[in-house]
């Protein structure tokens, strides 16, 4: 008796394990976009050349998430610290990248997909905060420039 529970529990275990596995790998290739990049950008203090990306949700239990940053011709493997929820006041039509851009350098900031109120926010790195008070010194301002990406 105690041995068929047994295997009643470690078969139930394993059908909730790939259960979860498959939802989320369903909620990952259902947040997927692709973008050309025209400029060198930084994630966090990772550099990252011009080029085609590919940007993944690794969506966790926590509304911490990850991107997941993907370039196949520069080899590019990239993933992100966690990222913050930001909620708009409208679903997104289409899916987007923000950038901060302080002279020349572009800092990726947001992630907004399509289908979604709700955008993820990167955290700054020490070089981004640190290009942000040189320029309150100088009274000059940060910029931003969105990129429209499409759904895969």
């Amino acid at each position: 008796m105690k041995k068929q529970a047994f295997r009643t529990i470690t078969m139930l275990s394993l059908l909730l394990m790939l259960a979860a596995v498959s939802v989320n790998a369903q909620q990952l290739s259902e947040n997927k976009i692709a973008v050309n990049i025209p400029f060198d950008f930084a994630v966090g203090e990772t550099k990252l050349p011009a080029g085609k990306y590919t940007l993944r949700r690794i969506i966790s239990s926590s509304s911490a998430d990850q991107l997941w940053i993907q370039n196949a011709e520069a080899r590019v493997d990239l993933r992100t610290g966690m990222t913050r929820p930001s909620r708009a006041s409208e679903i997104q039509r289409k899916s987007k990248l923000v950038f901060n851009r302080y002279g020349g350098q572009y800092f990726l900031s947001q992630v907004w997909m399509a289908g979604s109120d709700t955008a993820r926010d990167l955290f700054q790195s020490r070089g981004e905060r640190s290009l942000a008070k040189e320029l309150a010194r100088n009274n000059s301002q940060r910029h931003t420039v969105t990129l429209t990406a499409s759904q895969q």
